[in-house]
């Protein structure tokens, strides 16, 4: 899983341009703008990135501890998602993220299903340019679910 780890991470910092990322501007390419993975399986392979020392942290960011400019990224890399760690130490298997209660809150709300709120979520993400938290965001207001629950699961 290492050298695989080591690939995705090349690939999302190369593609942002950045030497530093915040959690969120690694899982939410892996999950919601590439699909390769789930918000909670990104954000565990983060996690076993720390613990494998392929990132370390610096006040709200992390950075790799290998030079990307090196790694190579064959050409239509996917990741296998073999080994991909499903549970941790630090993060409990049902921790959610506020993205991921706004999505279930707006699909309930809707009745619609959470795969269709996402699709909804992405299209609307790219055609603005938004971040995926500010874009669920803009959803549930086009819905009219500005109630006192999405302003609780905002402040938390």
């Amino acid at each position: 899983m290492t050298q695989e780890t080591q690939i995705i991470l090349a690939f999302i910092f190369k593609r942002s341009g950045k030497t530093q990322l915040t959690p969120a501007e690694i899982y939410l390419p892996l999950s919601l703008d590439l699909g390769w993975f789930t918000t909670t399986q990104a954000q565990h392979l983060i996690t076993h990135a720390l613990q494998q020392k392929l990132l370390t942290q610096t006040n709200n960011h992390l950075q790799p501890t290998f030079d990307i400019t090196t790694t190579n990224i064959p050409t239509d890399f996917h990741p296998t998602k073999k080994n991909i760690p499903t549970t941790t130490k630090e993060t409990p298997p049902t921790a959610t993220t506020l993205l991921d209660d706004l999505i279930t809150h707006i699909a309930t709300s809707t009745k619609k299903n959470k795969t269709t709120i996402t699709e909804e979520l992405t299209t609307i993400q790219q055609q603005k340019n938004l971040t995926p938290e500010v874009t669920a965001l803009f959803l549930a207001k086009k819905y009219n679910l500005t109630d006192e629950h999405v302003k609780h699961m905002i402040g938390k």
